[in-house]
């Protein structure tokens, strides 16, 4: 089960929604960023770099849903409730849905 976004999935971002998601994103030592086209954990390397980008795991997707919006949040789960997303597509389902508030 995938657990965090794809650095290819980051990269389907505008600036616009890089920079919100750069706003929002208070790094946590259980986090990985990129940076620079390197991929980091927080605990290895705690100072991250301004231009830095989290691969948000699925609880941080949520967590992000949830301040911003429900209603997507609430289909995401309701395709998972129903077994129509594999447990593979559910990071995919988060992100996308965030894609919309960012």
């Amino acid at each position: 089960m995938k657990q965090r976004i794809s650095v290819e999935r980051l990269q389907e971002l505008s600036s616009e929604q890089r920079e919100r998601l750069r706003e929002w994103w208070k790094p946590q030592d259980e986090d990985w960023y990129i940076y620079d086209g390197g991929i980091y954990s927080v605990i290895e390397y705690p100072k991250v770099e301004k231009g830095s980008l989290p691969l948000l795991s699925i609880g941080q997707c949520i967590e992000l849903l949830a301040e911003k919006d429900m209603i997507h949040l609430q289909s995401v789960f309701a395709k998972i409730s129903h077994g129509i997303l594999s447990p593979d597509e559910i990071i995919d389902a988060l992100f996308a849905a965030l894609k919309s508030v960012l």
